[in-house]
């Protein structure tokens, strides 16, 4: 069964645990054409900030409209 994004973020928001694969990345760096990978400088970039952020945005939507005097 197909699980969709929308359910899985529900789930880890309600149960407040993280789905096994999202614990492990396999991080491959994509050098620049002429740069010795020697020079190769590591800076973290991840995505889970956007996801969670756009999750907490809409938590605190849905909560507003709960709280007296604000919807």
């Amino acid at each position: 069964m197909q699980t969709s994004l929308l359910q899985t973020y529900n789930e880890v928001w309600s149960t407040g645990c993280l789905p096994e694969a999202w614990r492990t990345a396999l991080v491959v760096p994509v050098l620049k054409v002429g740069k010795p990978p020697a020079d190769l400088l590591l800076v973290p970039r991840t995505t889970a900030p956007k996801g969670s952020s756009h999750q907490e945005r809409t938590a605190g939507h849905h909560q507003g409209q709960l709280l007296p005097g604000t919807g």
